[in-house]
């Protein structure tokens, strides 16, 4: 028995009607799997910590949720350093200068997510730069504290650090982009061609 060329391709392959291959139709159809327009693929930030023992090197932290067919993840970009991160928990440490260590920490196996791409609660990721915090997000703290990433008094110690860009959700809708911007409260709608 024979399968369809179809067939062997995975769920979002483009599915063609017999009467299509035979001639032209207007019967021939497309499914896709693939997530809604109006869903966002990707949202990112952009974080400058202010770090006491990295006066003269400035950092800029970016991160990007992103949702695609392989799951849901993000990518960190610090400086020129950029990492994508797939697997739900781990630790990540690079050489950032000479004298200094950048260590990333994240956990992601309890998270919950709302549509979009990023989490909502249920995780954590953290930055250190010569293990002092510089970025920390997410609402699982407690097992930053069990890791010894975090002292028992870490609300007085958290860094002030500027997020420059806010979250930027991106979303297709035939060939245009939307860039939603979110401030605090207000969010604000930007349409573009990417």
């Amino acid at each position: 028995m024979r399968r369809s060329i179809a067939s062997c391709y995975s769920d979002h392959a483009v599915k063609v009607s017999d009467s299509y291959c035979s001639g032209p139709s207007r019967h021939g159809y497309v499914v896709s799997k693939l997530p809604s327009p109006n869903f966002p693929h990707s949202v990112s930030s952009i974080y400058r910590p202010k770090i006491s023992t990295n006066q003269k090197n400035q950092i800029l932290i970016l991160l990007s949720w992103s949702s695609d067919q392989m799951g849901q993840g993000f990518t960190i970009k610090i400086n020129s350093i950029s990492d994508r991160i797939l697997c739900s928990r781990g630790v990540k440490s690079f050489k950032f200068s000479e004298n200094s260590e950048i260590s990333v920490y994240w956990d992601l196996s309890e998270a919950r997510f709302e549509p979009g791409p990023d989490p909502s609660s249920g995780f954590y990721v953290a930055v250190t730069v010569d293990s002092e915090i510089g970025l920390l997000i997410g609402d699982e703290r407690e097992k930053l504290e069990k890791l010894g990433v975090l002292k028992p008094n870490w609300e007085t110690q958290l860094p002030e650090f500027c997020e420059i860009f806010g979250r930027r959700r991106r979303a297709r809708d035939s060939g245009e982009v939307r860039r939603r911007r979110r401030t605090g409260d207000e969010e604000s709608d930007a349409v573009g061609v990417d």
